[in-house]
Parts: C-alpha cells; structure tokens; sequence
C-alpha cells in the first residue's frame, strides 16, 4: 500500500489543472494566423513559452494520477483502487459528455449556421488538440482536482 502523502496540496493542484487549460489556450492564441499586430517572432516565442508551461504543468499532472493508476491492484488498497476507478469513471463521463456536446453544438452550428463553427485547418486542428488533451489529462486531472489532502483526512472524524 503507498501513502498519498506524497500528493502535492489540493490548491496547487487544482492551479495545475487551471494552468494546464490557460497554457493550452495561450498557446493557441498566440499561434492564431488572424492575431494582428504581434510580430510572427513574437507569436512563435510566446506560443512556444506556452507550450514548455502547458508540458511542464502536464508533467506534474501526470505525476498525481501516477501514484495509483500505474500500480496493480495488489499494491493498492480498497480506498486507493475505488479512488482510481471513480477518477477513470469521473474522467470517461467528462470526455463523453464534452463530445456530446461539441457534436451536437457542431451539428446544429452547421445546420442552423446561426453560430460560430471551424471552417478553417486551424480551427479544427486547434478544437483536435483540446479533444486530444482532454484525453490524456482528464483522469490525474479528476484526482487532483476531486481527492482531499491528507491532513483534512486525518482530521475527521468518523460518526
């Protein structure tokens, strides 16, 4: 069984998760072909700064779902492997419901044309890294946004 105590605290990571999403939409910002104004040396340094923020900030994320999503079942507890099951259950449902969501908003954006909707390369390929994104992160993202930090566990007290 390993402890959880080498989790970093619940408000720094949930700024992780926020970091990640921000970095991510920097990024795309800042890569923006229509981004008037900005000189392409600075488009391509400040989305490349975005970039090395977004893959520093997936790394640490990664690392707080890695504490029991790599192990197998025998080297985790009870607690430790129904937290891992709710966190890949909470993470499917997120990912489900977001495509849903986005197919049915494209649907109707398309048809209605009365909405915004990617008619560009670019668009599309900026709405496919997001979905790709949320895919790798969305598990050790539900982990570190949803499980409380060690102390609050330790002081409460059972009824």
């Amino acid at each position: 069984m390993k402890p959880l105590t080498a989790l970093p605290s619940l408000t720094s990571r949930r700024w992780t998760i926020v970091g990640i999403w921000v970095s991510w939409a920097i990024a795309v910002a800042f890569r923006a072909h229509d981004a008037t104004g900005i000189p392409l040396l600075l488009r391509s340094i400040g989305a490349l700064t975005a970039l090395l923020v977004l893959t520093a900030l997936c790394v640490r994320n990664y690392k707080v779902g890695q504490f029991i999503a790599d192990d197998a079942d025998a080297a985790l507890d009870e607690r430790q492997i129904a937290l891992r099951n709710r966190a890949y259950l909470g993470a499917y449902r997120l990912y489900g419901g977001v495509m849903a969501l986005g197919a049915t908003y494209i649907t109707i954006a398309v048809d209605s044309k009365w909405f915004w909707y990617p008619s560009s390369r670019y668009a599309w390929q900026s709405i496919a890294e997001a979905v790709i994104l949320l895919a790798v992160v969305a598990p050790s993202a539900w982990l570190g946004w949803f499980v409380p930090d060690e102390s609050d566990e330790t002081r409460r007290v059972p009824q």
